[in-house]
């Protein structure tokens, strides 16, 4: 079953229980709030595999500027 964020887009590999947290770990990074590399760590865990929560974590890492964070990028 498809799932719609805020703004309308679906998520057709996402679960209701995977995609709670990632859309809060979407909203954490919008507003510089909270920890979105650890809700996004929870979606993943409840939804191993809503392949976007590891997209977005990915990303997450990749806005770093740290070397080890390049490397947890990659793995994603």
């Amino acid at each position: 079953m498809a799932v719609r964020d805020a703004f309308g887009l679906t998520f057709s590999g996402a679960t209701e229980a995977g995609f709670s947290p990632y859309s809060q770990a979407v909203r954490e990074l919008q507003c510089f709030i909270g920890d979105p590399v650890g809700s996004v760590d929870r979606a993943i865990a409840e939804d191993p595999g809503f392949v976007m929560a590891y997209v977005f974590k990915g990303y997450l890492f990749g806005l770093a500027t740290e070397r080890e964070a390049t490397a947890v990028a990659r793995t994603c």
